[in-house]
């Protein structure tokens, strides 16, 4: 059976045209997918921020309180004395190790 040439040709653009349009719509079924996966994501992150705020907050309240408890007598009471000379280290010293 004798096909035109011409009609040879339409077919094989037709059929790359498909496929094109094929391979267009498998690639935006992907990116969408793609992109609500992220924004999935975003809001567990989000959520995951606000609890480890939440801790934080929490923590620097906490260590507040510490803080203002601790005092002289404490610190007295728990053997700390205060130092009789002050030494400060700068970068200028030598370099001295301990034995």
């Amino acid at each position: 059976m004798y096909t035109a040439p011409h009609i040879t040709r339409h077919k094989h653009i037709l059929f790359g045209l498909l496929g094109a349009v094929c391979l267009l719509v498998g690639l935006y079924v992907y990116f969408v997918n793609v992109t609500v996966h992220n924004v999935v994501a975003r809001r567990e992150l989000e959520e995951q921020m606000v609890v480890i705020a939440t801790t934080v907050s929490q923590l620097e309240s906490e260590y507040i309180t510490l803080k203002s408890e601790v005092t002289l007598d404490v610190a007295a009471s728990r053997g700390f004395a205060q130092a009789d000379v002050e030494q400060f280290v700068s970068r200028s010293a030598p370099r001295v190790t301990q034995r």
